[in-house]
C-alpha cells in the first residue's frame, strides 16, 4: 500500500516537472502509461482543490496532460483513437401494472334486487349489525330466493350515529369481523332500492331472529304481516354446518374471515332448511 501511494506521489512529480520544469523530463513522461497520467490528473484536481498550486496556471497543466493523454491512448490501441465513452441512457423504472377495475357494488346490489323482484318468489333475507347508542344499526344486508340471484350490500353507519365500542370489538372479533366504519351505501339509498321488492304484492320474507325482523321494519319499511320466522329452526351457526354452501359475499371470502358469521351463507342457509323442512 505504502509502496503504491510511493510511486504515484513520484508519477506526479515526474508530470509536474514535465509541465513546469526544463525540456529533458520529456523522457520521464515517455515511461508513463495511460493509467499514470489519468491517475496524475485527479492528483492535480485534488491538489488545485487544496489552493496547493495557487501559482501553477492548472488549466494550462489539465489540457497538456490530456494531450499527453491522447497520445498515450493511441499508442496503445495502434493508432485507433479511444472511442468516447458515452453515459448509458437514462432508464425510467417499469411502470406499475394497474390495478384491475373493481366492480360496481351498488350496481350489482341493484341488479339482483331488480332480478329477485321480477322473480316473485318467497325471500330469504340476513342481516349483520352493530350496536350505537341509539339503537342497533344493520352493517351487513343479504337477500335471495330459489333460483334467484343473492343481493349483498355493506352499509354505512348512521352519520350521527355514536358507536359501542366495547360491544362492537366484541361482534368484530368473535362474530362478524365487521367494523363501524366503512360501507357501499346509506341504509335509505336501500330503503329506495328494496321498496319495490319489500313491498309488492303476496310478499314473503323469512328470516330469523325478532330483532332482525324488527329492524327491517323500522329502517326499512318492511310491513311485519310480510316476516316469517324462523326461530324453530336450529341456530344459524348449526344451519351453516347442516346445509354448507359455496356461497358468500365478498367481505367474508377475504381476510381469513371465511368462517364468521356472513349474511349471504345464512340466508342461503335458510333457503335450504326451508326446502328440507
Amino acid at each position: 500500500m505504502y509502496n503504491t501511494l510511493h510511486y504515484h506521489v513520484n508519477v506526479f512529480t515526474y508530470i509536474l516537472l514535465f509541465i513546469t520544469g526544463p525540456p529533458d523530463t520529456a523522457a520521464v513522461m515517455s515511461t508513463l502509461t495511460s493509467e499514470d497520467i489519468m491517475l496524475a490528473e485527479l492528483a492535480c484536481k485534488f491538489l488545485n482543490v487544496l489552493e496547493v498550486l495557487p501559482t501553477l496556471p492548472v488549466k494550462n497543466v489539465m489540457r497538456r496532460i490530456h494531450s499527453r493523454l491522447g497520445q498515450l491512448l493511441e499508442d496503445e490501441t495502434d493508432g485507433v483513437a479511444a472511442a468516447p465513452i458515452l453515459s448509458a441512457p437514462p432508464t425510467r423504472p417499469p411502470s406499475p401494472t394497474p390495478a384491475p377495475p373493481q366492480p360496481d357494488r351498488v350496481q350489482l346490489f341493484k341488479d339482483a334486487v331488480a332480478e329477485l323482484t321480477d322473480l316473485n318468489r318467497p325471500l330469504f333475507c340476513d342481516i349483520q349489525m352493530l350496536q350505537s347508542t341509539e339503537g342497533d344499526v344493520i352493517k351487513e344486508f343479504a337477500v335471495t330466493a330459489d333460483g334467484g340471484p343473492t343481493a349483498w350490500i355493506m352499509i354505512r353507519p348512521p352519520p350521527l350515529g355514536t358507536p359501542k365500542t366495547l360491544p362492537n370489538e366484541f361482534l368484530r372479533v368473535h362474530e362478524h369481523g365487521i367494523t363501524w366504519d366503512g360501507g357501499d351505501m346509506d341504509l335509505c339509498d336501500l330503503e329506495i332500492i328494496t321498496s319495490d321488492l319489500f313491498h309488492g304484492d303476496d310478499v314473503k320474507i323469512y328470516m330469523k331472529g325478532q330483532e332482525k325482523a324488527r329492524l327491517l321494519v323500522w329502517m326499512l319499511g318492511v310491513q311485519f304481516e310480510s316476516i316469517y320466522l324462523l326461530d324453530h329452526a336450529p341456530r344459524l351457526t348449526n344451519l351453516r354446518k347442516m346445509f354448507p354452501t359455496s356461497e358468500q359475499c365478498p367481505f367474508h371470502s377475504r381476510h381469513g374471515r371465511s368462517r364468521m358469521l356472513c349474511a349471504v351463507k345464512n340466508a342461503h342457509a335458510l333457503l335450504k332448511f326451508c326446502e328440507n323442512e
